[in-house]
């Protein structure tokens, strides 16, 4: 996992030690003074297929409206960004979201990220981002 922002604002990162969904560590970062742009914690790409279906969860706790967000590296070098939806803000209890995105063709790797675009708090825990299984059933008749 790494930080990364964009835009103006100050931000301050933590791994946050007794207050986790699962396990005792969460990772947290806090916005201040944010006049444009998110901050996250993100994890390494994920190579993906055109086509291919992938689910994402996490765990959170935020005092303010967030977002979950796809990166996904195209083939040519390219970059394209996906929204995912918007996430409600819940200070007190630990949250789950959950998405389902298909890869666009061409695409080479994917990121999902949770983010923060505003002045406020957000605590993730147990990120997820998995490539669905397709199971065949063949059916015989006689």
């Amino acid at each position: 996992w790494t930080t990364q922002s964009w835009g103006n604002m100050t931000k301050s990162y933590a791994i946050v030690s007794g207050d986790a969904q699962t396990g005792t560590k969460s990772a947290k970062v806090t916005v201040s003074n944010r006049r444009s742009g998110d901050a996250r914690w993100q994890s390494a790409p994920v190579a993906v297929q055109g086509g291919e279906t992938l689910s994402y969860s996490s765990w959170y706790k935020s005092n303010v409206k967030t977002e979950v967000d796809v990166e996904v590296v195209m083939a040519d070098g390219s970059t394209k960004y996906l929204w995912l939806g918007d996430v409600a803000a819940s200070a007190i209890t630990w949250k789950q979201v959950k998405y389902t995105v298909t890869v666009p063709q061409g695409a080479k790797s994917m990121t999902a990220y949770h983010l923060i675009a505003r002045n406020g708090w957000l605590q993730t825990d147990e990120f997820n981002l998995e490539k669905q299984r397709r199971e065949f059933v063949k059916f015989y008749s006689e």
